[in-house]
């Protein structure tokens, strides 16, 4: 073989070769980068994936102390809508009471002032009772009242309707019954126990809303007492 043929062969050998060698130069240099390469990229992700797992885990954590605070916050709601239920309850029945005591007192008031204040007929109760007796005109009744003021001026308005309606009385004044005598004491006879004129007058009071009492005596004739004011109604 011509020397310049070995020589342009050993040339391209040596070519060759250095190319073999650099390319495996390269590759055993490309592994060890590409692996560095892979691993930078994978801390990369992880550390990307560490950062989203501690944000989800804080966000998490701040909608859980959301929901603690508003949860306690409706219980604080509660209770306080409860408390102001019990007060308003505590309220109502503390002016019920109050109510029930003012009328208690406007009752206690008004017996008081009835206890104090004379007996009267009113003009409707003295008209009542006229209506109610005239049919028994003429009929008579003996009329007994006591020496008390308050009783004696009562006796003239229970006086005024029996005059009205026409009956015939006889006046029996005394001092005072011994023991007293209460309120009005309608004294009817065994004899007259169904007498017309008697039931009429019975009837004419309770119309009238008078208050009496009766009793049947042995007397001859009807005796109407008007006595002292009754202590109790």
């Amino acid at each position: 073989m011509p020397l310049l043929e070995i020589t342009r062969a050993a040339r391209f050998v040596t070519i060759t070769n250095i190319l073999l060698f650099a390319g495996a130069l390269i590759s055993a240099l490309a592994i060890p980068l590409s692996i560095r390469a892979n691993d930078k990229v994978q801390r990369l992700k992880d550390s990307r994936a560490e950062r989203q797992r501690v944000e989800d885990q804080r966000k998490t954590e701040v909608a859980n102390l959301q929901a603690k605070i508003a949860n306690s916050t409706i219980r604080l709601l509660r209770t306080d809508l409860v408390r102001s239920d019990l007060r308003q309850q505590a309220l109502e029945k503390k002016n019920s009471l109050l109510s029930l005591q003012l009328q208690q007192e406007r009752e206690g008031r008004l017996l008081l002032e009835a206890m104090l204040s004379p007996r009267h007929l009113s003009e409707a109760q003295q008209q009542t009772m006229t209506r109610l007796l005239q049919p028994f005109r003429g009929s008579g009744i003996a009329f007994t009242r006591i020496q008390d003021q308050e009783a004696w001026e009562f006796a003239e308005d229970i006086f005024r309707p029996l005059y009205l309606a026409g009956w015939h009385f006889t006046d029996n004044d005394v001092g005072v019954f011994a023991p007293p005598r209460y309120g009005i004491l309608f004294c009817v006879p065994e004899r007259l126990r169904s007498d017309r004129a008697a039931l009429a007058l019975a009837a004419a009071f309770r119309y009238a809303q008078v208050d009496f009492s009766t009793q049947i005596v042995t007397d001859d004739e009807l005796r109407l007492i008007v006595g002292l004011k009754p202590t109790t109604r």
